[in-house]
């Protein structure tokens, strides 16, 4: 059984990771996180345990996906999947993973891209940020390519690392990790998640 869990496990992520890389190969990702830092970002503010709010525009946690198009100007790329697990199961797609996601890329004509996942009922319950991003969260300010041990010290909530690079703040509902951990180099901020869930303990 443990050895079935684990090849599950990394079905899972083969799968995944491959259909992003697909559509964001790595070079790429890596190229725009070095400059990163120099671009305008685009100004988010978030809410734990509502949202967030984005040009003037409050986007709360379990709101429609249609309601969310609307306010973000029908400007997303629909990126609906199903990951087929089936393979490491003995044919089982009971453990298929069903993918609502709309992926959003220089939103506003700024160098940004960020995505908005739901839940089976179209209702919103993560956010994905990678480029072009500065996040206010209380009175403090983080973006996107910022050095990652910087936006921790800014931040003062508790956290822990995950694996390395890779850092969980359960009481924001946040994670984060730096570009090594998302595939290139160097220690700046690379990747944001929020969710409307609890995150694992440490």
């Amino acid at each position: 059984m443990v050895w079935l869990y684990q090849t599950f496990v990394q079905g899972i992520t083969a799968v995944m990771l491959l259909h992003f890389y697909a559509a964001f190969p790595p070079n790429r990702q890596a190229v725009i996180s070095i400059n990163t830092i120099n671009i305008k970002k685009m100004k988010v503010t978030y809410l734990p345990n509502l949202g967030v709010e984005i040009h003037s525009e409050k986007i709360l946690w379990n709101e429609s996906r249609e309601n969310v198009r609307v306010k973000l100007k029908q400007s997303h790329k629909d990126d609906d999947k199903e990951f087929d697990n089936s393979a490491f199961l003995d044919g089982d797609t009971s453990f298929n993973i069903i993918q609502k996601r709309d992926i959003y890329q220089d939103f506003e004509n700024e160098e940004n891209l960020f995505f908005f996942t739901y839940d089976e009922e179209n209702q919103l319950s993560e956010i994905e940020f990678h480029t072009g991003i500065e996040l206010t969260i209380g009175n403090t300010k983080i973006a996107i390519g910022e050095d990652i041990n910087r936006v921790i010290e800014k931040l003062h909530y508790p956290y822990f690392e995950n694996d390395e690079g890779n850092y969980f703040f359960n009481e924001l509902k946040l994670t984060m990790a730096n570009d090594a951990y998302m595939g290139g180099d160097g220690n700046s901020l690379s990747y944001i998640y929020l969710t409307k869930d609890e995150l694992g303990s440490e």
